[in-house]
């Protein structure tokens, strides 16, 4: 086969596929079968290798998800409501069906959506977004009196800026802060 990119002849590879998801970040398949260029790298997964990225990317949403506290989610007549249509309606809407509203199914078969996705579709007809961190954010460790050090965070919808020490040893005052902005 030819590479669509770049018209290179594809390799035929038995490797760990890794696919970048923008809601999830990287999902590893091991064992996998693909095609890819080695001149360009684009890779090319058959149907066996894309259904096993799709199982390891839902059961990667499904944990991120159950992480959300469980009053950040509505039952599926409150969501119906919230939107604007019948719960029917939700039920059958291939949108939601294939992912575009977070949710979760309790132990009784019950469907649970989370509210910041409800609100995200209903504003942009999409209501996926990042479920997993892009940064780590650590408070420094050490020890000092309460008021020697103090943090200043504030977020915005775009980034996080936060003020954090630089030169703190034990025992001694702050000598100096740095400003850092994470961006999403």
């Amino acid at each position: 086969m030819i590479c669509s990119r770049c018209g290179n002849t594809l390799s035929e590879r038995h490797d760990t596929a890794e696919f970048d998801d923008p809601y999830v970040g990287r999902i590893s398949v091991n064992e996998a079968d693909f095609l890819q260029c080695p001149k360009c790298d684009q890779k090319y997964f058959p149907l066996e290798t894309v259904e096993r990225i799709e199982v390891k990317r839902q059961e990667r949403i499904d944990q991120e998800i159950g992480k959300f506290p469980i009053s950040n989610f509505v039952g599926s007549s409150d969501a119906a409501a919230f939107l604007g249509i019948t719960r029917q309606a939700l039920h059958k809407n291939h949108k939601v069906r294939h992912g575009f509203i977070y949710r979760i199914r309790k132990s009784d078969g019950c469907m649970l959506y989370l509210i910041r996705s409800l609100k995200q579709y209903k504003e942009t007809g999409d209501g996926r977004f990042t479920l997993f961190k892009v940064w780590n954010i650590e408070p420094p460790q050490y020890e000092y009196q309460k008021d020697e050090l103090k943090q200043n965070v504030t977020y915005d919808s775009k980034s996080i800026k936060v003020t954090i020490p630089v030169n703190v040893t034990f025992g001694r005052k702050l000598e100096s802060s740095k400003e850092i902005e994470y961006v999403r």
